[in-house]
Parts: C-alpha cells; structure tokens; sequence
C-alpha cells in the first residue's frame, strides 16, 4: 500500500523553494532578475490552483497584492529593490496575505539583525550609525556606495522560517 503526501508538504514547500531560489539569484548576481520571478510566479500560480482550487487561487491574489501595497513605499524609498518586492508577490501568490504580513515583520527584523551583524564583521558598525543619524536628521538619502547593503532576499527567507515557527510550529 503506498502512502498518499501530505499536500502541507507543497503548500510550505513552494514558497520556501521561491525564497531560496530568489536567495541564490541575489547572492550569486546582487540583483533578482526577471527570469527567475516570473519562473516563481509561473510555479506560485500552479501551486495556489492545484492545492486550493479557484479559493486557493483567490487566497494567492490577496497575498499578492499584499505584498505589492507592503512593498511599494519601500522601493520608491529606495529600502528595497523592486527584485524583492516582485519575489514577496510571488511568495504571496504561493501563499496568503497573512503569511505575506508575518514574513514582512519577521523580516524586517532579520534585515535588520543582517545588516548590524554584516557591519560589525566589515569593521563599519561606526558608520552604520553615523549614516542611519545623517538620514534621520537630513531626511534625505545617502548615496549607495555610503550605505551598507544586504541581499534583502536571505532576510525574507529567515522571515518565512521565523513565521513558519511562530505560527505554525513548523522547523524546516
């Protein structure tokens, strides 16, 4: 007798395997190239249908467009690449707007945490500083070559993992 799969598998599966593509990609190139998200949206789309009909379907567009209202503000400032912003709405539309809200928040800590701890090995925590009080006070942008920038994508995927465990008790 052959045991069915749980389909809970691909319902975290997916998402998780649309993170770490997009985590390669970032790391390997500095950037989430279009390719890669519309693979991830392609597969995103199948998987919403498959696993929850036209509901699951409708449950992925919420989450999309979660994503894409979250992430909007962020890249016009400049915080995100609109990379991150496509690859959360491929994430959102494999899941829901829940797991898009949760993902954020967790990683919005995970970047953060990132970003001090790449400063801190790079000898530049001083700088961090000086620079996030220059924006705070300046209120305007620094140059890019002045900020110290991480692959946002290792954050979403730490946040999915934070989320994951939080919420659903569930450690990959």
């Amino acid at each position: 007798m052959v045991k069915s799969i749980d389909p809970w598998i691909f319902v975290i599966a997916i998402p998780s395997l649309i993170l770490l593509a997009a985590v390669v990609e970032d790391i390997r190139t500095r950037k989430v190239k279009n390719r890669v998200v519309l693979i991830c949206l392609g597969i995103a789309a199948v998987s919403s249908f498959m696993f929850g009909g036209w509901n699951g379907l409708l449950h992925g567009a919420f989450g999309f467009m979660t994503a894409f209202l979250l992430h909007v503000p962020l890249v016009y400032v400049r915080v995100l690449g609109a990379g991150d912003m496509k690859v959360m709405m491929a994430f959102g539309l494999a899941t829901n707007w829940e797991a898009v809200l949760g993902t954020a928040a967790f990683a919005l800590l995970w970047g953060a945490l990132l970003g001090l701890f790449r400063a801190l090995l790079g000898g530049k925590l001083l700088t961090l500083f000086k620079n996030t009080l220059k924006i705070s006070y300046a209120r305007n942008s620094m140059d890019d070559q002045q900020l110290n920038q991480v692959p946002y994508t290792v954050a979403l995927f730490f946040g999915w993992m934070s989320y994951l465990f939080n919420f659903h008790g569930v450690l990959l």
